[in-house]
């Protein structure tokens, strides 16, 4: 029984590092947008807090492996995007300078419903362990 508990408690704290990680993937994409200069841009592209979501379904939630994938390979679909219409000549944020580009915008909108999705799975595995 205390086992039990012990490890309730352990996966609870891995489901908030898993929300954790995936705002703080949320925010740096938002300064990936913000970016300007190549050096800045380049700093940004790697989103190490998808990554380490990732890795923690790997570990913890088997059943949202295959989301995590999506949501990260969306995320390096925006970043593509972006580097791709990025020109150094341009004063405006890398964001600014893709916003109105199809591609941009396509790999946004598979960026946010990956994202959507794997919010949606989290909060049914917590609701789920929590009955």
């Amino acid at each position: 029984r205390a086992a039990s508990r012990r490890r309730d408690a352990f996966l609870h704290r891995k489901r908030e590092e898993l929300g954790e990680s995936l705002v703080a993937s949320t925010l740096g994409l938002n300064d990936l947008l913000n970016a300007r200069g190549t050096q800045e841009i380049e700093s940004l592209a790697r989103d190490r807090d998808a990554e380490r979501l990732h890795l923690l379904c790997r570990l913890y939630f088997p059943s949202l492996v295959v989301p995590a994938c999506r949501y990260l390979d969306a995320g390096t679909g925006v970043h593509r995007a972006l580097l791709e219409t990025y020109d150094p000549s341009d004063p405006r944020s890398c964001g600014a300078q893709a916003a109105d580009t199809a591609a941009f915008k396509q790999a946004r909108a598979e960026l946010v419903q990956a994202r959507d999705t794997l919010v949606g799975l989290v909060a049914e595995e917590t609701l789920t362990r929590h009955r």
